[in-house]
């Protein structure tokens, strides 16, 4: 009973080291709700990929059952990207893990994004999209054993931005 009692208090103190850490960060632009409504109507357009990481040994996690993100491309969106990922058009952030405070971030924010599911091959699928600037995201990760009762978190957030116009299929491979 006591080496139960220790293991737990063990795994208790090493679950306490690894807690994410919090990054704050005070934002420069306004959200322009007008512009991220006009971008989230419905348009003639579309946008399909495939997200995936690629592992040291050579094997390949995607996106699978993961949500990706559609975000129209505002001043607040553009200035969140570069916090993330540290980047414009193209990043990935293996950081992701950590947990960052945007202040402000207007409801509005989280309601102007689309959302769709990473198939089982890890493609993924929007329609109906107007012309104009978006950021894709999405989020891919998987454990790793670390010691007996230890896991260690891989993987990140992707991010591209798209630009579609005029009836496009715009096709996307996202990696980092």
């Amino acid at each position: 009973m006591k080496k139960i009692i220790a293991y737990f208090f063990l795994t208790c103190c090493l679950t306490a080291c690894q807690l994410p850490q919090v990054t704050t960060h005070h934002m420069k632009n306004q959200f322009d709700v007008q512009l991220a409504e006009k971008l989230m109507k419905k348009g003639n357009n579309s946008i399909v990929g495939n997200a995936f990481f690629r592992q040291r040994g050579g094997g390949v996690v995607t996106c699978a059952g993961s949500e990706v993100l559609l975000i129209p491309e505002t001043a607040y969106s553009k200035e969140r990207m570069r916090i993330l990922y540290k980047m414009n058009e193209n990043g990935a952030n293996v950081n992701y893990f950590s947990y960052y405070n945007f202040i402000p971030t207007p409801p509005e924010y989280y309601k102007l994004i689309k959302r769709t599911v990473c198939d089982s091959s890890g493609h993924f699928k929007f329609d109906n999209i107007t012309d104009g600037s978006f950021f894709v995201s999405v989020l891919i990760s998987w454990e790793t054993p670390s010691g007996r009762y230890m896991t260690v978190k891989n993987g990140g957030a992707l991010m591209k931005e798209v630009k579609v116009q005029g009836g496009e299929k715009k096709e996307i491979i996202m990696t980092p």
